[in-house]
């Protein structure tokens, strides 16, 4: 029997034979060659580096056609071509890395067409698709022709383009499980023309979005959760504040840096404007004598709850406008009035109450003043973007006190006062989503008042001090008042959510029994050749209840199970299907509909029990230990304070209260472990290092500076950055034409931080310098740490007319990588040069052993024998 692994390994050790008989027939013929450290002039190459430039028209319309036959524009690839044929190019770049399959690749330009004709030669994986994203100017040189059959498989188009590409069904689906990839062509990666620096950019951004976007519809379990726990307490809907407040004057008060300087003039005209603030500014403005009407929270996420705790002492003070599915944390315990956003329970499609508005608190705030009537909406610390020093918030928060964003990989806006500011993706989606509402509603009167804030249309910049104001608001506390809210028969509520529930959990245990059952079918006849006529009766017997009897229900199902019920979508076309696949899908759709169904009428059971855990609160005996069973559980030791406002506290209660009180006063004093740790997570020295790199390859210099301007800031606290900061210096110089001051920069670094990042880079600086020396030892160290930079160290030897080294160096690598095809072509190519013809026949010889159909190898052994 033929072992495979056997196999192998004799293939392998053949081929390190045949290599070590090339090595030494080089070793042979070479032994003797003085004159190879004698190097002619006509191979030392010009180091100064050549600087971007834009290309000419005429330049860029003129093709060529290499020595293999392949027609390029050398605008685009200079001579990329000439040494080596694409397809040796591509493989050796490529080979490994195009091999996935439902997997979507991305590539920043085409290298004159030679790329897509590269992958178009490819059998494609099953499921892969290919996207070319090219220069319009360079398009328009090009003729594309893509066959039929790769229709939705492959396209070629430009930036401007490319999102609605990525929108499409089978992308979306890529794009929403992570199976995708962004390349480069050997023209774009090299920046060649300076418009491809910005492409890259541009592509990588479109897909960060793009995958942002579809990172929404895998949360959505915890907003969710959340409704569902919060159902006892939204009682009050926000529709009853819809149009009391025309004519009015709001100010919305975020939490971005520009506040602080707007605290005392909004503490002095705080009786003219209706201050709607977001909960995490809310402790703040109070303890700067600032009281507002309206405190708006929404996010589910628990760290929620850690930048808004200090509000929670002043319940008395204001009302709270709560989303439905706001935290918890905050809502269940909320001593104060609440009114909330949305839908009480998440089955409900009628959209009657006001709604929320994403992504952050802010937008939410914005359409709430809206909707209440206001006609001038004014907004502080709204500023969507870090200030001048790379602050994200007000002084005095945590995020404050963490110092400017170092970490954060961010987007860039423009301000009101004409500068570029950093900001995150949360904080773009949120300036498009304001300057949508916005746009919906241009009756209204907006108005900024700061100027670092990110400039949006429609918003005016408007200095405080110019603004004219009504004398008095209208009374926010007369308007509760009159509702009445107070006297809402709370036991007749929790009674009708109770029956809401549980009219629910009997809808989803009857799916959850119907899918079980249809799940249990499809498993039976997973591997048949076809579905029985059985099978497909009931499937359609199922869908066809499903739809009929709980419609509503099922909506929620499918967006509550979107991750698990996008297991079975695939990125292939339906006549790509096979059999097994269909039965499959079947099999995972019915499942992932009877897991879910079985998992939310679990959370209603647990809504349930909290709904009595609240009716039992409202009768008049004391027994607080079995109500403190449903509080430890929900983490709400708060809701003793809200006991407490109707009850009489009793001898046998008091080491109940005891401990409550004690775990309310931690939960409002300490930070939290894992809230600290996420901010300090935010600036690891990986994630500046990441920054600095992706702001030299975009050629960010405002970007670069402003790292250089913030890590010199901290250097005094944190002096373990002292390499970063030199590493960001370098680059900018280096990105402003000045290679000594950025060689200078490198050398500050000490020799027990230098990296091997930073000895590249000296590298490429001494060369461009052209202090041979200097690259020389620096290459020898590298290749000491790295063997891959062995041939670039044969390469500078030969530069510095040390032909024998280099060629020792080359060999050496050989010996170690012997199956390295472009190694041997380059030391052919060198071979060559120095005319050592049958040195150079034998390593090409080598490398049509490799590669039998490798055109530079059999270009250049027809050249030499043409010689001869």
């Amino acid at each position: 029997m033929y072992n495979k692994n056997l196999g192998t390994k004799v293939k392998s050790r053949f081929s390190m034979y045949r290599s070590l008989y090339y090595l030494g027939k080089l070793a042979h013929i070479l032994i003797n060659a003085p004159i190879l450290n004698k190097m002619s002039d006509n191979w030392r190459l010009n180091l100064q580096g050549p600087r971007m430039q834009s290309t000419p028209s005429a330049m860029l319309n003129t093709f060529a056609v290499s020595r293999f036959g392949e027609t390029y524009l050398p605008a685009i690839n200079r001579q990329m071509f000439e040494q080596l044929d694409s397809a040796s190019l591509y493989r050796d770049k490529f080979a490994k890395q195009l091999s996935a399959e439902d997997t979507l690749y991305v590539f920043t330009g085409m290298d004159s067409g030679l790329l897509a004709n590269y992958i178009l030669s490819m059998t494609f994986p099953a499921g892969s698709r290919f996207i070319f994203v090219e220069l319009p100017e360079v398009l328009n040189l090009l003729n594309i022709d893509i066959p039929d059959s790769l229709e939705g498989k492959l396209w070629v188009t430009t930036e401007a383009e490319l999102p609605g590409i990525l929108k499409q069904a089978g992308n979306e689906i890529c794009i929403a499980k992570g199976q995708y990839h962004h390349y480069h062509s050997l023209a774009a990666n090299a920046e060649t023309l300076p418009d491809y620096v910005l492409l890259k950019s541009a592509i990588a951004q479109s897909l960060h979005h793009a995958r942002f976007e579809q990172r929404l519809n895998y949360s959505q379990k915890e907003f969710i959760q959340r409704q569902l726990e919060n159902v006892s307490e939204n009682h009050s809907p926000a529709k009853i504040l819809r149009g009391k407040f025309a004519g009015e004057t709001a100010i919305i008060v975020a939490g971005g840096p520009s506040l602080d300087s707007q605290l005392e003039w909004l503490k002095v005209n705080q009786h003219r404007l209706t201050i709607l603030a977001v909960s995490r500014i809310a402790a703040k403005l109070m303890l700067h004598g600032i009281t507002p009407d309206i405190v708006v929270t929404v996010d589910p996420q628990e760290i929620s709850f850690d930048v808004s705790r200090e509000m929670m002492q002043y319940h008395q003070d204001f009302l709270l406008v709560n989303a439905n599915y706001a935290h918890p944390w905050i809502v269940s315990q909320w001593g104060g009035i609440n009114l909330y956003l949305g839908e009480r329970f998440p089955w409900q499609t009628q959209r009657e109450n006001i709604i929320t508005q994403g992504p952050t608190v802010t937008n939410t705030s914005l359409l709430l003043a809206i909707e209440m009537g206001f006609s001038r909406i004014l907004f502080t610390g709204m500023d969507l973007c870090y200030s001048r020093r790379g602050i994200s918030h007000a002084a005095g928060t945590q995020e404050a006190k963490q110092g400017p964003n170092l970490g954060h990989l961010c987007e860039w806006v423009e301000t009101y006062s004409g500068y570029q500011a950093e900001t995150p993706i949360q904080l773009l989606h949120a300036r498009q989503a304001v300057e949508n509402e916005v746009a919906s509603h241009p009756q209204l009167e907006y108005l900024n008042l700061s100027e670092d804030a990110a400039k949006i249309k429609g918003i005016k910049f408007c200095d405080s001090e110019k603004i004219k104001l009504p004398q008095n608001k209208k009374s926010l506390s007369e308007q509760l008042s009159n509702l009445n809210l107070k006297q809402v028969n709370r036991k007749a509520d929790l009674q009708l959510c109770f029956q809401q529930l549980e009219q629910a959990r009997q809808q989803l245990t009857r799916i959850e029994s119907l899918t079980r059952k249809t799940f249990k079918a499809c498993q039976a006849e997973l591997h048949s050749h076809s579905p029985s006529s059985k099978l497909l009766k009931l499937l359609q017997a199922t869908e066809a209840k499903l739809n009929k009897d709980y419609s509503d229900m099922t909506q929620l199902i499918k967006f509550y199970g979107f991750r698990e019920f996008s297991a079975f979508l695939t990125a292939r076309s339906s006549n790509e299907w096979t059999q097994a696949q269909m039965q499959q899908m079947n099999l995972d759709y019915y499942q992932a509909y009877s897991v879910i169904a079985k998992h939310l009428a679990g959370l209603v059971d647990k809504a349930l029990s909290r709904v009595k855990s609240r009716q039992e609160e409202l009768n008049p005996d004391d027994k607080l230990e079995a109500l403190g069973i449903q509080w430890r559980q929900d983490n709400t030791p708060g809701r003793l304070q809200i006991w407490l406002q109707t009850h009489q506290v009793s001898v046998e209660n008091q080491p109940t209260i005891k401990e409550f009180e004690e775990s309310y006063s931690k939960m409002l004093t300490e930070v939290r472990p894992v809230y600290q740790q996420i901010l300090t997570d935010a600036n690891t020295q990986e994630q500046i290092f990441d920054k600095i790199t992706l702001l030299k390859s975009q050629h960010h210099l405002q970007g670069l500076q402003q790292m250089v301007n913030n890590l010199e800031f901290v250097l005094p606290e944190k002096p373990e950055l002292t390499r970063l900061y030199w590493l960001a210096t370098a680059n900018l110089h280096m990105l402003c034409q000045a290679p000594d001051k950025a060689l200078h920069a490198l050398q500050q670094i000490a020799q027990e931080q230098t990296t091997e990042t930073e000895l590249r880079m000296i590298s490429i600086l001494a060369l461009q310098l052209n202090m041979l020396p200097l690259a020389e030892t620096t290459l020898a160290e590298l290749s000491r740490l790295n063997d891959s930079f062995l041939p670039q160290y044969a390469h500078v030897l030969r530069l510095g007319g040390k032909g024998q080294h280099a060629l020792e160096t080359y060999l050496d690598y050989l010996g170690k990588y012997p199956q390295d095809l472009q190694v041997w072509l380059k030391l052919a190519l060198f071979m060559r040069a120095v005319q050592q013809n049958e040195a150079a026949i034998t390593a090409f010889s080598r490398v049509l052993e490799l590669d039998p159909n490798n055109l530079s190898a059999k270009q250049g052994l027809t050249e030499l024998q043409t010689q001869n």
